[in-house]
């Protein structure tokens, strides 16, 4: 799983550009409070598994110094899509124990 630090310019640019692509997904997403709710987790579980490298997050800046504290923290779709499959798939493995 990746921490990607993008300033918002630069983050607006990657969404127009692979808008109607399968990586648009990458750039779109919620804040770890809605990917929690939108997973069936806490915020602060969802923290966790971005520092555990579990689920993506993409840190926005207002300008492209990565020293400062982010504006926004995302946690891309296409990340919590995958975090759903894996949990999916355990659950199901278990299921069929």
């Amino acid at each position: 799983m990746a921490r990607r630090k993008m300033s918002i310019t630069a983050w607006a640019k990657a969404l127009h550009d692979h808008e109607g692509t399968p990586r648009h997904g990458d750039f779109q997403g919620n804040s770890p409070g809605g990917a929690g709710a939108n997973i069936g987790l806490s915020r602060q579980r969802v923290h966790q598994l971005v520092t555990a490298n579990e689920l993506d997050i993409l840190e926005l800046y207002v300008d492209d110094d990565p020293k400062r504290r982010p504006v926004a923290w995302l946690i891309p779709d296409n990340s919590q899509q995958r975090f759903l499959a894996r949990r999916m798939k355990e659950q199901g493995d278990l299921l069929a124990g």
